[in-house]
Formats: C-alpha cells, structure tokens, sequence
C-alpha cells in the first residue's frame, strides 16, 4: 500500500520538456485504479460483516489478490533498478539490490 501511495508523488517532465512541480498536476498524471484496488484488498475485510469474514469463500476471494500483489513485486524492484542503475556504480546497485532483498524477506 506504501509503495502506491508514494508512487502517486514521482515526478514527471510535462510536454514543454520542463520537470513538473506542482503537487496537483503530479498527482492527477500519477493516479491510477491500482491505488484504489490495494486500499480494498489491504482494508476491504474490515468492512464485511461477520458472517462474511467466516466465509472461506469470501475470503480467500480477497486473499488470493494480496498474493498476486507479491508476486507483482519483483518486476517492480527490477524496474526500479533500472531505471536508477542508469546513473549509478556497480556497488551502488548491488547496495540498492541489498536493500531489496531484506524489503521483500520483511514483506
């Protein structure tokens, strides 16, 4: 949920070649439907009826779009890498690479 939410505030160069600064503008261009699916799968239980949160079913419905989110998220470090590692030394990478590591063992 982190992630997309701070992916909303990167910046971007706007068709006269110049680096967008208003937070406005940044954030419409940034936005997109995947923000709105996260904050259902991360909080969409808690708005479910009892009843409903025994449900195998429903449930596991929800569950199951978490763990395509994790595994979404490798492709997402090494575009990450990427894009940074065009400006950076092979031990800056392989720092940025560590730190990876241990974000997605926490995950």
């Amino acid at each position: 949920m982190v992630d997309r939410f701070i992916d909303m505030f990167v910046g971007f160069y706007n068709p006269n070649g110049q680096l967008e600064h208003r937070l406005l503008a940044v954030v419409k261009q940034n936005i997109s439907t995947k923000i709105f699916l996260e904050a259902f799968i991360s909080f969409g239980l808690f708005f479910f009826e009892e009843e409903y949160m025994t449900n195998p079913m429903i449930y596991g419905s929800i569950k199951i779009l978490r763990y395509g989110r994790l595994f979404e998220l490798d492709s997402q470090i090494q575009e990450i890498i990427e894009i940074n590692g065009k400006e950076s030394t092979v031990f800056e990478i392989k720092q940025m690479e560590k730190k990876f590591d241990i974000f997605k063992f926490v995950l």
